[in-house]
């Protein structure tokens, strides 16, 4: 039975069951199962190929390692999945993250993954562009059910039996030559954006570091003896930060006792790695509040103790090197180091100072899975310490000179998520038929949209 005969009859009930979009009179609805088909392809004793994932942004990749040790032995590589040039990886755990694309490359993906061939009547580079599209999102959230987000999961009768846009041939041929080229220009655009982005995060860290280092004051100089911090002004020192902070470490509860973590008893605000996440972007100088909480019972039967509010923070485990300063009495776990500032230190100015240690912390990681600065290390740590009037013009120095990089970076964040949207927006439009694709590159469509983009984000 052909592809026409099967699709004639069961079109307008498609359409209407997934709320597509007017589509054009010579174009089909078909579901999945008729234009894919499972492979069943493994590995075996020699794995074929290079390992694969799903990008959210770039469908199928090569996969990259952190450590060495992340990487599987060829026995572990037995039974995982063969991706041929051409076939549909899915990740079905991670369909709301449009975890899934037509491959251009040979690998192996998980077990967990499924592996689709693809009909000859279905074009694969527009296959890829139609499932990888915001419609289909919304599509697949209709289906997917499960409690945790990232392990959500569809039901093989559904998923078989979602709707694909079908139009001719040759129209899925030009809608995905459109939809290559628009795409690549979009994403050029976007990859110049970040990559400012990126100089001004350089350019800030430049920033942090001069300033602590006094590199832009003329005047007499000596030696520090720390060979991040080199020369310093006469009038300043180089101590260990524990001569002028008293250090604390953080301490997780040695017994998981329920009665620590029970909703209503649990008031202390308790710093873990769930916020570092606050402090990554760098605008988070003050932290006011906490993701978990911590019962007086828990602290009472553990090594913890409660923080003074203006303590200095710096993670140091698996997210290394995110300073904050605690607003108010807090207590942390042992993946933090924590210093009260003593009288000739200001808590503000050593913020800044962990921020320009970046390069030091990169030197002092430990670790394969997960990245540590040991306490001997931190516990040894020596800084630039001038007059506190000095240390208070840095600070004022610096906050406003964040605030002139954050308003320029923020601009173009939102220049590049505009830009996204539209990207979205155009592919969702061309796959479901809703713009003629042969006239909108000689109307100049993209242009003159990406003109208005920029227009509106330097207004």
């Amino acid at each position: 039975m052909n592809l026409e005969a099967r699709a004639h009859p069961a079109r307008e009930r498609l359409i209407v069951e997934n709320e597509l979009p007017q589509l054009p009179t010579d174009w089909k609805v078909v579901r999945f199962r008729f234009v894919f088909s499972e492979s069943k392809e493994r590995n075996g004793a020699e794995p074929v190929g290079e390992m694969l994932s799903v990008s959210e942004y770039r469908g199928v990749v090569p996969r990259v390692y952190d450590h060495a040790e992340q990487q599987r032995t060829a026995e572990e590589l037995e039974t995982y999945r063969v991706v041929r040039p051409g076939q549909l990886a899915v990740n079905t755990m991670w369909l709301n993250h449009l975890g899934l694309g037509v491959s251009d490359h040979l690998g192996h993906v998980s077990p967990a993954y499924a592996v689709y061939n693809i009909s000859d009547e279905l074009d694969g580079r527009y296959a890829h562009h139609l499932l990888r599209s915001q419609f289909y999102l919304k599509i697949y959230m209709r289906y997917l059910y499960g409690i945790r987000p990232n392990s959500f999961q569809i039901k093989s009768d559904d998923w078989n039996s979602i709707p694909m846009i079908v139009p001719p041939l040759n129209m899925q041929r030009t809608i995905a030559d459109f939809l290559d080229r628009e795409t690549a220009r979009i994403d050029q655009l976007i990859e110049k954006k970040e990559r400012l982005v990126e100089l001004m995060r350089e350019r800030e860290e430049a920033a942090f570091l001069g300033a602590v280092l006094a590199r832009s004051q003329h005047g007499e100089r000596r030696a520090s003896g720390v060979e991040w911090i080199g020369d310093i002004p006469v009038n300043w020192k180089a101590p260990k930060l524990t001569q002028v902070a008293r250090q604390e470490t953080g301490h997780t509860p040695s017994r998981k006792v329920e009665a620590y973590w029970v909703p209503e008893e649990c008031v202390i605000p308790w710093v873990s790695l769930a916020d570092v996440w606050q402090l990554r972007s760098g605008e988070v100088v003050f932290l006011e509040d906490t993701q978990e909480k911590i019962s007086e019972l828990g602290m009472a039967n553990s090594a913890a103790r409660l923080l003074p509010a203006n303590t200095v923070l710096l993670s140091r485990t698996a997210s290394v090197g995110f300073p904050a300063i605690i607003t108010k009495p807090m207590a942390c776990t042992q993946d933090f180091a924590a210093w009260i500032c003593g009288p000739r230190l200001r808590a503000t100015y050593l913020y800044y100072v962990l921020r320009a240690m970046k390069p030091v912390f990169r030197r002092l990681m430990m670790g394969s899975t997960h990245q540590t600065i040991y306490m001997p290390d931190i516990r040894a740590f020596r800084v630039p310490l001038p007059p506190l009037d000095e240390q208070d013009a840095i600070s004022r120095e610096l906050e406003q000179s964040i605030k002139l990089f954050r308003r320029s970076a923020s601009a173009v964040d939102a220049s590049v998520a505009r830009l996204r949207e539209f990207r979205s927006a155009m592919i969702t439009a061309a796959v479901t038929g809703q713009v003629d694709v042969t006239t909108w590159g000689k109307q100049g469509s993209t242009d003159r949209r990406l003109d208005q983009i920029d227009e509106e984000m330097s207004a």
